[in-house]
């Protein structure tokens, strides 16, 4: 998501980006790099990430996209603080998402946030 709006946490970044026509379901994409680690732990972070998706996607905004990006941390935070972390990155990204829907695409990359303790 090049032009899209990115949310930093500990166990996830969240990167976010309102489709042209803003219509039907938002759709969740997961990615996990090689820097993470070896093909079972960047499939068990996936794995992880897509079920918080699953819990959580009463939160998301239809008309949304969303990428899923796991981190080092993402297969061994806890259950709970990885939740946390993908609820506070949707409800972080929100507003700024649903003012968006009839505002030009400057191109622009803003970081909405930035939190990596994990408190």
């Amino acid at each position: 998501m090049q032009k899209g709006l990115r949310a930093h946490f500990p166990g996830l970044i969240l990167e976010a980006r309102r489709r042209a026509p803003a219509e039907g379901p938002a759709r969740f994409g997961f990615t996990a790099t090689k820097k993470i680690g070896d093909a079972v732990t960047r499939n068990r972070a996936k794995r992880r990430l897509r079920e918080a998706a699953r819990a959580l996607a009463n939160l998301a905004l239809p008309g949304c996209d969303y990428v899923l990006v796991a981190r080092a941390q993402t297969t061994a935070r806890a259950w709970d603080g990885l939740l946390d972390d993908l609820r506070r990155a949707l409800l972080r990204l929100a507003p700024t998402l649903s003012g968006s829907a009839d505002a030009p695409d400057k191109g622009a990359r803003p970081r909405v946030g930035h939190d990596d303790s994990d408190g």
